[in-house]
């Protein structure tokens, strides 16, 4: 709403643009280390809320990022890309007891030419988010979790499946 007063104009929104703007979800959450726990609970509660194929790239797991991949309960199948496993043999060892116990979602782990990753991302059925860190060191340092658009989404997911389909399976 517009109002005039002593010449100049002032806005105001009223309160059907005050509830649409509180209804737009948050698109950038910045991770202090400091509320490692809250942060840890929440980006496990945006997980479980994945849907439909899971498309995950970090370009460095380990057993930890398995324990995040859990969180997707909701997801029809998780594919996550890599570059790098910390410690292979234990990496391969969880993720056969990964599968075991969640076969309600199928996991494929390809790993990438080296040098080839470099950004961390999550695109499932309807949304991206962009990782500021590794998921095996989420918390531990600053780091930013974010929603991208619908425009970058379709494009990364583009090149996703170009690498997915270039890489080396991990069993």
């Amino acid at each position: 709403m517009r109002r005039r007063i002593q010449g100049r104009y002032y806005y105001q929104i009223l309160g059907a643009g005050i509830k649409a703007l509180a209804e737009v979800p948050e698109t950038v959450t910045f991770v202090d280390p400091s509320q490692a726990l809250t942060h840890i609970r929440r980006i496990e509660t945006v997980l479980a809320e994945r849907t439909g194929v899971v498309h995950l790239c970090d370009p460095y797991v380990d057993g930890r990022t398995l324990d995040f991949i859990a969180e997707c309960a909701s997801a029809s199948e998780v594919r996550l890309l890599t570059a790098t496993i910390n410690k292979p043999a234990p990496f391969s060892r969880d993720l056969k007891a990964f599968r075991q116990q969640h076969r309600s979602v199928p996991i494929e782990v390809r790993q990438a030419t080296p040098g080839v990753l470099h950004d961390r991302y999550l695109i499932d059925g309807s949304s991206m988010l962009i990782f500021g860190t590794s998921l095996n060191s989420f918390s531990k340092k600053q780091s930013f979790v974010i929603a991208a658009g619908e425009d970058i989404r379709r494009t990364v997911l583009s090149e996703f499946d170009r690498l997915w389909g270039q890489s080396a399976t991990v069993s």
